[in-house]
């Protein structure tokens, strides 16, 4: 029998445990990612926890803590994570994204001059993202959106805007034309918006969000028939209930308009199989309770909130319809 010392033990074991923990940590943040996704946000963060005291140069951990303190609307602690990931993989387009939203958060908080300099924070941001991923849809979209919205000073414009719109166009020209919409409401050009956004619903990959796009330009101009006409054929296209349905429940919502519609929209949500970062489980939850409470239902509202606090123990509940 050949014995081996101590010393070539142990080494053999710390070669088996390089080898071995890389590929756990992968699986680990895999299946953080699927409870994020299905908006288990404090399982999440457990499993994200426990890859990184194991690897703190895991960038996709890190990664996926931004995203989960984003969703919970703790933006400093986002900011950090997304700031964690980059300086271990600078060259990843969507953390410099998810790091531009959530600065974008602080800015809309902040005073004055602080929101001065975030904002030069959020396009430096956004800029970087859609450099390093030039043809993803979601980063060409908010930083279209960041150039209509943004004055000239922090590096907005309608230029801008309209190059972005452009370059989405060969991506998928519903949402190019949902950009021009943007750009022409800003120009308080509301009837070419209108065309622009009905012309997405024609073009659009996904011509469900088209429809609850127009909903939510409906609601702006108080043109409350056709808001909820537009999102009731934006929830028969959207057959697989996704998070577009939390969009139209969002804009009857908002504008006080058929309420059991909404509640409806978001229990088949909630119901359909298709759960997404893009509206978290517990902050649907949430939104649902606070609609069943104003229906009356006090035992559907206690229960909804209860399963909320089931998958996110520290999310602060917000004022109603405040998203």
């Amino acid at each position: 029998m050949i014995r081996r010392s101590r010393s070539a033990r142990l080494a053999c074991l710390l070669w088996l445990a390089a080898a071995i923990v890389p590929q756990s940590n992968a699986q680990s943040v895999s299946h953080a990612e699927a409870n994020l996704q299905q908006g288990r946000v404090d399982a999440a963060l457990a499993e994200a926890a426990q890859v990184l005291e194991l690897n703190p140069k895991d960038a996709a951990a890190h990664f996926l803590v931004c995203r989960a303190r984003y969703h919970l609307e703790q933006w400093q602690a986002a900011v950090d994570a997304c700031r964690s990931a980059i300086a271990i993989a600078p060259q990843q387009g969507d953390f410099h994204l998810w790091l531009g939203r959530a600065v974008g958060e602080q800015a809309e908080r902040a005073i004055l001059l602080t929101a001065y300099q975030l904002g030069k924070q959020v396009r430096t941001e956004f800029e970087t993202a859609a450099a390093l991923s030039p043809k993803d849809e979601a980063t060409l979209s908010d930083l279209g959106e960041f150039y209509v919205d943004a004055p000239r000073i922090l590096g907005g414009g309608l230029d801008k805007a309209r190059g972005i719109a452009t370059r989405l166009g060969d991506i998928d020209p519903g949402q190019s034309h949902w950009l021009q919409a943007e750009i022409a409401g800003e120009r308080k050009d509301y009837d070419l918006a209108e065309r622009e956004l009905k012309i997405a619903v024609e073009t659009s990959k996904n011509p469900a969000q088209a429809w609850m796009n127009l909903a939510s330009f409906y609601r702006g101009r108080k043109k409350l028939d056709e808001m909820e006409n537009a999102v009731k054929l934006g929830a028969a296209a959207d057959t697989q209930s996704t998070s577009t349905l939390v969009d139209g429940a969002n804009s009857l919502l908002r504008a006080d308009r058929n309420t059991a519609f909404a509640i409806e929209l978001l229990q088949r949500y909630l119901a359909g199989g298709h759960l997404s970062e893009d509206a978290p489980a517990f902050v649907i939850h949430v939104k649902l309770a606070q609609a069943l409470e104003k229906q009356g239902d006090a035992a559907g509202a206690a229960k909804g909130r209860a399963a909320a606090h089931a998958l996110a123990r520290d999310y602060a509940e917000p004022a109603a319809h405040s998203h």
